[in-house]
Formats: C-alpha cells, sequence, structure tokens
C-alpha cells in the first residue's frame, strides 16, 4: 500500500453517478476522527493518479479540504494498478455493488457499458453475483430508456417500475407519453393500452423474415414481444392480409369479405345450406392490433357487409389499385380524447332529457339493464345461498314470456327474461323502443317486479355508454348532434398543439400548412374558424360514428394514435 498527496488524485469515470450528500458528510466526519482506514484503489493517469473505486471516500476529502480542515498535500492511501478502461470500470462495479446498493440506473449504465466493451452477461454474472435475467433487464434500461426519463428515474420523479414499462415505448415516443399520460401514470394501465394497440410478433401472418427492425421483448412482465417499428410491421401484415384474400378467392371461396372489427362475428354467419354452393370466407382484422381472423366456408346471415379496401404492392399507395397514401391523423393527447368522450356522452344526456321521445327511450334503457343485470336486492343478504335461484311470480312470468319472441336474443331463465350472454344490446334496445309505451311499462313493472328476491351472479350488464355501439345507436335513436356552439373554447386545451392545427386544417384547407408557433395560437385561429360557420362539422373524434344494421365496419379506436391502415371501400 502507498500514499499520494490529495492534490495528485482526481475521480476517474466511475460507475456511481449521484453521491448521497449525508452519506458523504457522514463519511467526512469519520475520516476527520480516524483518518482514511481503507486505501483507494488508483491507477496512473497523465497527470497523477485517477480513482478507480473508493469515490465516496476522494468526495468525503474534497469536503474537509474545502472546509479547510484538511490540506492539499494531505496523505491518501492507496493501492496502484495499471489498469486499461474496461477492467477499470468492471472493478469499480463490482465494488460498489458490493459495498452499497448502487441505484438501478447506475447498475443499468455500468452493465451496458461493459458489455460495449466486450464482456458477456454470462461473465458479467458470474464476476458479480447477479442473476442473467436481472443484468438483461438493467441493460434494457440503459438501451431502451430516453435520456429524459432517465434522468427523472435518477432524480425519483419516476418509479422503477414505470420506467420498466416504459422500455416497451420507443424512446422517442417515451417524452409525449409522460406529457400525455403524466408522471403518475399506472404501468398496468399503459401496459393494457400497448397490449390493445401494437402489433405483435405472436399476430403477425407475414414471414418474420421479411422485417428488418428490432423486436421489443418485455423483460419484466409477460406483456408478449412486439415490433419496435410499427409502421414496417404494418405495411408487411395489411401486404400479407391481401395475399390472405387472393389465395381464398383462388381456392374458391366465393365472396371473400374483408372486415375491420374488434372481434370477429360469427354470429352474423352460417354454414352454406344445399344449393349455396361452397360459400365465402371472411377476413377480419383488427383495427388496433392487426390480428387476423380467417372463417371459411360461410355465407351472411345478415345483410352484406361493407368491405375493406387493402394496399397494394409495395410503393402502390393504401388502395387495392394504388394512389396516394391517405395523410396521417395528429394525435390526441390522453386528456383530450377523455374530453372528447365526455363531450359525447354530455350530448347524449342532454338528448335524453330533450322531451317525450327522450322519456321514450331512457325507458327502454332502464328495461335492458333490468334484462342483462340480474343481480338484486335480498331482504337479508344473509340467507343468500348457492342454492337461491329467484322467485318470480306466475304473474310476472307471463307478461315476460310475451315479450321473448319479440325481443331479438333474449331468453327465459330461471329467473324470468334476460339477455342472451352474447346478446346485442343496441339491437335489443331498438326492439325496445319500438314499442307501444303501455307494452314497455307492463314489461318494465314485470322485470322490475321479477328482481325482489332474486339473486343471479352469473353476470351483471349495465348499459352505459362505455358500450360505443349502444351509444352510437342511443345517439341516432334521439338525433343526437354536435356542434361547434356546443364546444367550450377551453375544451380544445386538452388537444395537443398538432391535432388542434390538423383541426384548422380540416375546417379550411388554407391553414392546412400554417406552421402554428404554440396551442394557444392554433386554438384561436381555430375558434375564430367556428364563428365563421358554427354548423360545420366537427373532427370525427366528436362525432357518433354511423352503424348500420346487421355487420357492420366499426370505426376504428385509437385512430388517432394508430391511423386508418384500412379504410372502407
Amino acid at each position: 500500500m502507498s500514499t499520494v498527496k490529495l492534490s495528485q488524485l482526481k475521480l476517474g469515470p466511475n460507475v456511481r453517478k449521484t453521491y448521497k450528500p449525508d452519506a458523504i458528510a457522514e463519511m467526512a466526519d469519520s475520516i476527520k476522527a480516524v483518518g482514511v482506514l481503507q486505501n483507494l484503489l488508483v491507477r496512473p493517469a497523465r497527470k497523477g493518479y485517477e480513482v478507480v473505486f473508493g469515490g465516496r471516500r476522494y468526495k468525503a476529502l474534497q469536503m474537509l479540504l474545502k472546509a479547510g480542515q484538511i490540506a492539499k498535500d494531505y496523505q491518501v492511501p492507496v493501492e496502484i494498478r495499471k489498469l486499461d478502461d474496461a477492467e477499470a470500470a468492471r472493478l469499480g462495479l463490482i465494488e460498489n455493488l458490493f459495498r452499497e446498493d448502487m441505484e438501478p440506473l447506475e447498475e443499468a449504465e455500468a452493465f451496458y457499458e461493459l458489455v460495449q466493451k466486450g464482456i458477456s452477461v454470462a461473465d458479467l454474472a458470474l464476476q458479480t453475483g447477479f442473476s442473467e435475467r436481472l443484468i438483461r433487464q438493467r441493460i434494457t434500461l440503459a438501451e431502451r430508456l430516453h435520456p429524459q426519463v432517465k434522468e427523472l428515474l435518477r432524480e425519483d420523479g419516476l418509479t422503477l417500475e414505470q420506467a420498466q414499462t416504459l422500455t416497451l415505448v420507443d424512446p422517442e415516443d417515451q417524452v409525449a407519453l409522460l406529457e400525455n399520460w403524466g408522471e403518475d401514470f399506472d404501468p398496468d394501465a399503459l401496459r393494457l393500452s400497448l397490449r390493445h394497440s401494437v402489433l405483435t410478433v405472436g399476430n403477425a401472418v407475414f414471414t418474420l423474415s421479411q422485417y428488418e427492425g428490432a423486436i421489443v421483448e418485455d423483460l419484466f412482465g409477460d406483456a408478449e414481444a412486439h415490433f419496435a417499428d410499427q409502421a414496417q410491421a404494418r405495411r408487411l401484415q395489411l401486404e400479407a392480409v391481401a395475399l390472405i384474400k387472393a389465395k381464398l378467392e383462388a381456392q374458391g371461396f366465393d365472396p371473400v369479405t374483408l372486415l375491420q372489427q374488434h372481434g370477429l362475428p360469427r354470429w352474423a354467419f352460417r354454414a352454406p345450406t344445399e344449393g349455396e354452393g361452397k360459400g365465402g370466407a371472411v377476413v377480419n382484422v383488427h383495427p388496433n392490433t392487426l390480428k387476423v381472423e380467417v372463417l371459411e366456408g360461410v355465407v351472411s346471415s345478415q345483410p352484406t357487409p361493407p368491405t375493406v379496401s387493402m394496399p397494394g404492392p409495395r410503393g402502390a399507395g393504401s388502395g387495392v389499385g394504388g394512389g396516394e397514401e391517405p395523410r396521417p391523423r395528429p394525435p390526441l393527447t390522453r386528456k383530450g380524447a377523455a374530453q372528447a368522450k365526455n363531450l359525447k356522452s354530455l350530448a347524449l344526456q342532454r338528448a335524453l332529457l330533450g322531451g317525450q321521445g327522450g322519456i321514450h327511450a331512457a325507458l327502454a334503457l332502464a328495461v335492458l339493464g333490468l334484462l342483462g343485470e340480474r343481480e338484486v336486492y335480498l331482504h337479508d343478504s344473509r340467507e343468500r345461498s348457492s342454492d337461491d335461484k329467484g322467485l318470480l311470480d306466475p304473474a310476472a312470468r307471463a307478461v315476460q314470456e310475451r315479450f321473448v319472441s319479440r325481443l331479438p336474443q333474449t331468453r327465459m331463465g330461471e329467473g324470468g327474461l334476460e339477455l342472451g350472454v352474447s346478446g346485442d344490446a343496441l339491437a335489443v334496445f331498438k326492439a325496445l323502443a319500438e314499442l307501444p309505451r303501455g307494452e314497455l311499462e307492463a314489461l318494465f313493472v314485470a322485470l322490475l317486479a321479477g328482481r325482489i328476491g332474486s339473486w343471479n351472479e352469473r353476470y351483471s350488464y349495465q348499459p352505459t355508454t362505455r358500450d360505443s355501439h349502444l351509444a352510437v345507436g342511443l345517439a341516432q335513436h334521439l338525433g343526437a348532434q354536435l356542434a361547434w356552439k356546443d364546444v367550450p373554447p377551453e375544451f380544445w386545451q386538452s388537444f395537443s398543439k398538432e391535432r388542434v392545427a390538423g383541426i384548422v386544417g380540416d375546417f379550411d384547407p388554407a391553414y392546412a400548412h400554417i406552421p402554428f408557433s404554440s396551442r394557444k395560437e392554433a386554438v384561436g385561429t381555430l375558434l375564430e374558424l367556428a364563428k365563421v360557420k358554427p354548423e360545420q362539422p366537427l373532427p370525427e373524434e366528436l362525432q357518433f360514428q354511423s352503424h348500420s344494421a346487421g355487420v357492420q365496419q366499426m370505426p376504428p379506436v385509437a385512430e388517432e394514435a394508430q391511423g386508418e391502415e384500412l379504410e372502407a371501400a
């Protein structure tokens, strides 16, 4: 062991980036009282020596020097070794890992740096005692987090779990996501959102060797691996769907129908009868995840559904016949999307309160809730048991039975008239709304009477506007509309500057390419235009999407984030 002057030492590129001031102050007090009890590991530098490990002791000595309690020539015990950069980093990492818990991000950056210098994950595991999985997790933090996100994690602005979840998002999108979701976002909610919005490797129907980008794996949870380059993967997916359609046609299925719904509506198709031939095929592409489902040898049991166009060869545009790519719509902020839903809900509430038709619709909604929700009030909840099937007065049953054939997808269960598990709430609502008032009231009373004393936990259904299919049907029934006069100015503050600019461009093409300097400027322009044409149609996000009877092409969900890969023909 040797000693060198404090003035000859400088701190090397230590793996530890943060030092707790209180811990440094306590160490300074100890050194002042009893001296440096353990030597620092140093290596020769161009001038003096570089501290490989012992950074906290060096910081404590500097604190004492600044306070005038030791001199520059204070003799510091050191061990001098000739080390290259990789070996110095490895020894510094190991020393810090065993002497004091490092921050996860410091570990991440240290492991990443060592791997970049050629040390394998397996060797790091042997030398540090950490599992290979943990080391890979730490390296993922270093590789996949945006610098601003790293800084938030370092300053405790984010939890480790939040940072781990953000590695599933492209680094360039992480800052914008935090602006929209807030720094207190729920990691589970983000995972769920990604699960319902990205194309995963498991859902790909194209040959994976065609994909030239990276694949994002979830080392911190159970999310399925997805493609980092979603634009490339989604293009390959849609090209593959076009090939699937062509193959089905070549096999003699006629027609081959392309749908864009959140699930393949199997109930809307049946097997062909004698004389209907081989039947057709249905290819459904989920509007967000692009998951593909195929149904062969079927005919429609509903009116012919509209098809959707598919991309042609690469570079030929989005339609089968080519053409220009559709202009992508700028994204909504998370708050803006929530505000848009709230605005439509308020419009429905106003329409429901607006007159005689609203009263009849409200009664139909109440009956719909009674058809689906069978858990009811008990005289004494302690008497409830698994054998309790509920009571139904014969008179109430007789009234309910009259409506089984008149209400689609309903049935008589043990507790009375009920909506089938896979029943279409909108279809039942329409049938209820068409009933004369007296019959609707009689059914309401009979269902409500049947609730008294009954109990069934099989399922619970409540007709709310969260069921977008039902909400749209209700809006159409009530004639609910949204006009510019219904939108308060502060509403637009919930939208991103880019989205407001997009709305301005949709409103008046003359403004389509104006570079607004701020959201306030874009909102001001939008409000001025709205004064001129208050009845101008609102953006799609604020319109009730139209639904036709039977099978329909569902409007894309979150299309502001995903784009419209499939368009109505």
